[in-house]
């Protein structure tokens, strides 16, 4: 029964809302009818009729009385104030648009820039990874004296692997790129080499098919191959018969095993980089091979999914006992301990420093915008106060006052929001376009509902913020004051001089703030694109190349194709020089190794390290690279003996003649011969 009253209650109040004219109607007749009831009975007595009306108006003691009372009984009477001051603030809005507009126009401006940056912070910074419970994945680095973060060897992951009990599952990858050959045109496939249970560490299960097992990392049972399910709809039609199906990559047929579902983003790697959500077109078990005692090379990246209720900092606690282990019984695993970083931090990186600082730049751009509105509704105020007198003589109390104009900034900072979401719109399409090619999860940065309703959130906060100490302010009438002098303005008190200062002086400080901040930052813009990159990239073409390797299996004959390749090219016309290097410059592709210098010692347990690179002569002529000192490489480089390097001391680079890249000879242990350009 109680629950019958209330939605009568609820039904009754919602009536006199949406049909507020109507019930005025129906109280007015009803109102007549009693009068009219009571005029009849005064008749009835023998009074005049003028006699009978005045006095059933003086028993009903005030109709306009009467009439309030019942719209008391209806208890809407707040919302119905609302829709008054919505009418009020909408006819001032018409009597001086110029001025409102000034408003909007601002407020626009400064909720669509801080909408747009959200939105960035949302979709970079918020927005979980795609993955299952992405909160548990951690990705596990090396780190050295000489090398703070560096890959993994292979032989130390499968120890990881066999001995941790933190992890439920760790998996490795390393990029390896190959040619697909036999369906259709040669395409060049972005590729990973990967352990088993890679997908599961994820939590991604094949569309089709299976994954690797730990049997495919046997180098004889290796030839088995996951396709993306992009490659499967572009160069295999969605075959249903796909399972089973022989294809070539590398010039070596696979057997394709499995199919991942469309959307699968990769989870981002440090050696030879593919940036985080970058498509993938094809997975190939890693196959282990070599000497398990051999713990030098380092190349293999891991992600690794932590068991329910392990912390990141108990499972590296868990693989530092490990690796002290391994320090032991292998001597290049001594001196590394391992880092166990949250996936979600090692993709997002240094950009959520970025983002931080821009929010907080568009946050102190709406901040002036608020202080501005907030001086400019003051000088408004300090011309209605007469108007503002006349109301709270006519009975308005201060808290009705302070609503009305609050009403008003509101509207202003909610109108403000509406233009705003168009500019966050434009804004955040400009901001993914204009962002750097590698920065992470700019594919997740886009509008959506979280951006509008941040948009709302922050017009109201703001309406509220700029239009407070403007209706406090004028609230505090002075009635004889102001309506001593008529229809001629009043000038502003003190206090409201005071307070219209210290906002002026407040918008002052926060922009000379803003405008040091990004002076500054301009600064460093202008030396950043005056310091020399060490080469020069205008008009200069690349291409990217990979050979397949069941054709080029001796690395003579792979050296044999690209010096035919960089001759052919330097031969076409308006080409003045051609060469191949093992990569560009500043593109993240980095290996390193020590050496010796000849003459020279390293300090006692160190030895000389630095970032190299294989390139032919042609290559430093194409990039226009100074030759400060020595000479370029010749054919003779190439020979036995001590290698010959070049240094770029601008890119801190060391070269090396391109067939010792292809495996002729081990950086590491070879004693090179240092020459500096």
């Amino acid at each position: 029964m109680n629950l019958r009253r209330q939605w009568e209650i609820v039904r009754m109040r919602m009536r006199s809302l949406l049909h507020h004219g109507r019930l005025e109607r129906e109280l007015d007749k009803e109102i007549c009818f009693h009068l009219d009831r009571q005029i009849e009975d005064n008749l009835a007595l023998g009074m005049s009729p003028a006699e009978a009306r005045y006095a059933a108006l003086r028993m009903f003691g005030g109709m306009t009385q009467i009439q309030e009372d019942c719209r008391d009984m209806r208890r809407t009477n707040h919302i119905e104030d609302v829709f008054r001051d919505l009418r009020q603030t909408t006819r001032a809005f018409v009597r001086n648009p110029g001025f409102y507009i000034v408003i909007v126009l601002t407020m626009a401006l400064s909720i669509g820039a801080n909408s747009a940056i959200f939105s960035a912070v949302d979709g970079v910074l918020f927005r979980p990874l795609p993955y299952a419970q992405p909160n548990r994945l951690v990705r596990l680095f090396l780190s050295g004296a000489d090398y703070p973060k560096f890959p993994l060897n292979p032989f130390d992951f499968r120890d990881y692997r066999d001995r941790s009990r933190s992890f439920e599952s760790l998996a490795a990858y390393n990029h390896h790129d190959v040619q697909l050959t036999g369906a259709g045109q040669p395409v060049l496939l972005s590729g990973f080499s990967v352990t088993s249970g890679f997908f599961h560490v994820l939590g991604v299960n094949p569309a089709v098919g299976r994954e690797f097992s730990v049997k495919d990392e046997v180098p004889a049972n290796s030839r088995v191959a996951v396709l993306s399910g992009r490659l499967w709809r572009s160069r295999f039609s969605s075959r249903k018969n796909i399972l089973g199906a022989k294809i070539l990559l590398d010039a070596i047929p696979y057997t394709v095993v499995g199919v991942m579902p469309p959307g699968l983003e990769h989870p981002g790697n440090s050696y030879r980089s593919v940036a985080y959500g970058e498509t993938v077109d094809v997975w190939m078990p890693f196959a282990f091979e070599g000497n398990p005692s051999q713990r030098g090379s380092h190349y293999l990246d891991c992600v690794a999914r932590l068991k329910d209720g392990v912390t990141p900092s108990q499972a590296q606690a868990e693989i530092d006992a490990i690796m002290a282990q391994l320090g032991r019984e292998h001597e290049g695993d001594r001196g590394w301990r391992v880092m166990a970083i949250p996936l979600h931090r090692e993709i997002v990186g240094s950009s959520q420093r970025l983002l931080w600082i821009l929010l907080g730049a568009v946050g102190i751009v709406l901040l002036i915008a608020c202080v501005n509105a907030a001086n400019l509704l003051l000088a408004r105020a300090a011309i209605r106060q007469r108007e503002i007198a006349l109301r709270a003589a006519l009975g308005a109390g201060r808290s009705r006052l302070i609503r009305q104009m609050l009403t008003e900034s509101v509207l202003l900072s909610l109108s403000g929001a509406a233009l705003g979401a168009l500019v966050a719109v434009v804004g955040v399409r400009a901001l993914v376009a204009f962002l750097p090619a590698n920065f992470p999860r700019a594919t997740d940065i886009h509008v959506n509902a979280i951006m509008f309703l941040f948009a709302l959130a922050i017009a109201i906060a703001t309406g509220v913020l700029f239009g407070l100490a403007p209706a406090l302010q004028a609230s505090k009438t002075d009635l004889v004051r102001s309506l001593h002098d008529g229809g001629r303005a009043v000038t502003s008190g003190s206090g409201s001089l005071r307070l219209r200062n210290t906002l002026v002086a407040s918008e002052v400080a926060l922009a000379c703030f803003l405008l040091i901040g990004a002076g500054l930052i301009l600064r460093s813009f202008v030396n950043l694109i005056r310091t020399d990159p060490g080469f020069r990239s205008q008009r200069v073409l690349t291409a990217g190349l990979s050979l397949p390797y069941g054709t080029y299996k001796d690395p003579k004959s792979v050296l044999r194709f690209y010096d035919r390749l960089a001759t052919r090219l330097a031969a076409l016309p308006g080409s003045n020089a051609a060469g191949v290097g093992s990569d560009l410059p500043w593109t993240g592709y980095d290996d390193n190794g020590g050496f010796n210098i000849e003459g020279k010692k390293p300090p006692p347990g160190k030895e000389f390290h630095g970032r190299y690179h294989a390139a032919s002569a042609g290559y430093f002529r194409a990039l226009s690279i100074p030759l400060l000192e020595g000479r370029f490489f010749n054919a003779h480089d190439n020979m036995d003996g001590p290698l010959t390097v070049i240094v770029n001391q601008a890119m801190g680079r060391l070269y090396w003649p391109g067939e010792d890249a292809l495996g002729k000879r081990s950086p590491s242990t070879t004693t090179r011969k240092i020459r500096t350009g």
